[in-house]
């Protein structure tokens, strides 16, 4: 169920110049899936679909937002103890259920590509091991990455090209997944920008790994900002058609 109501700021993370972390009210009757995503409105501003980043049973709802428009700047102006309004959650979601008697669950992001797949990892049962592969074009970009390093999860980070005092792997993600040796009885889900998305997907098209245990987030847009990018399965005929 759906649910529009105005929720306020309980905390506000500076991640970096333009990406902000919001923790806000969770309202009683809303529920979500990993992968769903909300309309968040201002009066006198567009509303803009967001990703969630919190886990289901989270009594909060967490948004990580990057600066792109008028929306975004009026938001990072506004304090904790600010309301927000808040439409949701839509869009589809990574099939959980696909997990039962999962070994193991490969987790590939990209820079703010990393937020649903926070709800993902927040969400999950004790039975699944968990791997992620997340790159940035930066080390600042690497959200959540002190709190992905202490957890049990087998993480590696990687970024675009040499920084100072960067001594972790440099290069894109692909780059991780062309080296790794996948376990089996495992499934894999994918969220990042485009440019990453369609690298991805072609080393998978061309591996050995059945396509159909690989998920793919889309972020799309139409031209009146629907969102039209769902989570697919590599053999959806959408993701071809959605020209990533």
């Amino acid at each position: 169920m759906n649910v529009q109501y105005d929720a306020k700021i309980l905390v506000k993370v500076e991640e970096t110049e333009n990406i902000y972390t919001f923790k806000l009210e969770k309202h009683s009757d809303f529920s979500f899936s990993p992968g769903q995503y909300v309309w968040v409105s201002l009066d006198g501003y567009s509303k803009s679909p967001m990703a969630i980043a919190s886990g289901k049973s989270d009594d909060h709802i967490m948004l990580t937002v990057r600066r792109w428009g008028e929306l975004t700047n009026a938001l990072f102006n506004l304090s904790e103890g600010d309301l927000i309004h808040i439409d949701g959650p839509y869009g589809s979601y990574f099939p959980m259920n696909e997990l039962k008697g999962v070994d193991n669950l490969y987790l590939v992001a990209g820079g703010t590509g990393i937020t649903p797949v926070r709800s993902l990892l927040r969400s999950l049962s004790n039975g699944t091991h968990a791997h992620l592969f997340y790159g940035a074009q930066e080390s600042i970009e690497l959200l959540y990455k002190k709190e992905l390093g202490k957890s049990n999860i087998n993480v590696k980070f990687i970024i675009d090209k040499e920084e100072e005092n960067w001594n972790d792997r440099i290069g894109y993600v692909t780059d991780l997944l062309q080296t790794e040796k996948f376990l089996q009885n495992s499934k894999f889900f994918i969220c990042g920008p485009p440019p990453m998305l369609k690298a991805i997907i072609e080393f998978f098209k061309t591996s050995e790994i059945n396509n159909s245990d690989v998920y793919v987030s889309i972020e799309k847009f139409d031209e009146n900002g629907n969102v039209i990018g769902p989570v697919l399965s590599l053999t959806d005929p959408q993701v071809n058609f959605l020209k990533i």
